[in-house]
């Protein structure tokens, strides 16, 4: 295993110090931890993207993200390990947005004259089936499906256990499909 240098030490140990300040409801802290990591998150993502211009968006979502998730830190933790697998899934729910975008979009030269009716209902008949489902089944739907936490994150936040929320998110699931398809 390599020794690290020492000023890659000391920029881990002041990005710790500043995570614990910011914890500790420091704003000042906080912006110079994010502003500090920022280059290293962009370079991490502008590898991974293949369409660049992508990188600020997703940039974006990974601080949202890191806000969402600060919570969860253990103090005295390295903070470059945690913030890089919160960037992981952030990157990995981007590919899994492109790819479903790729398979339903159909390119075409000339828009059509009238517009296209999907076979899917509306999104005023999701909205109001979603109104329609109990309080905790639709806060599972919106943590895992709308936010895309991660289960474990989700079910914190919901004040419950991963199973738990697995299966109000599964019930949740078949209620809307009877609720839209009959």
């Amino acid at each position: 295993m390599k020794a690290q240098q020492p000023w890659r030490d000391a920029r881990c140990s002041r990005r710790v110090r500043w995570m614990a300040l910011a914890q500790g409801g420091d704003r000042d802290a906080y912006r110079t931890l994010l502003d500090n990591l920022g280059p290293e998150v962009r370079a991490y993502l502008r590898r991974r993207l293949p369409n660049p211009q992508d990188v600020d968006d997703v940039h974006q979502e990974v601080l949202l993200a890191v806000h969402m998730s600060r919570h969860t830190y253990e103090q005295g933790r390295a903070v470059e390990p945690w913030v890089f697998g919160i960037a992981a899934h952030v990157l990995a729910r981007q590919w899994r947005r492109s790819r479903r975008r790729a398979h339903c979009e159909v390119l075409v030269d000339v828009m059509p004259a009238e517009p296209t009716r999907t076979a899917g209902p509306s999104w005023t008949e999701v909205e109001q089936a979603l109104e329609r489902l109990p309080g905790g089944q639709r806060n599972a739907l919106e943590l895992l499906q709308v936010a895309g936490l991660p289960v474990d994150v989700a079910a914190t936040r919901a004040g419950t256990t991963v199973g738990a929320l697995r299966v109000r998110a599964h019930r949740a699931s078949k209620t809307l499909r009877t609720l839209l398809f009959g």
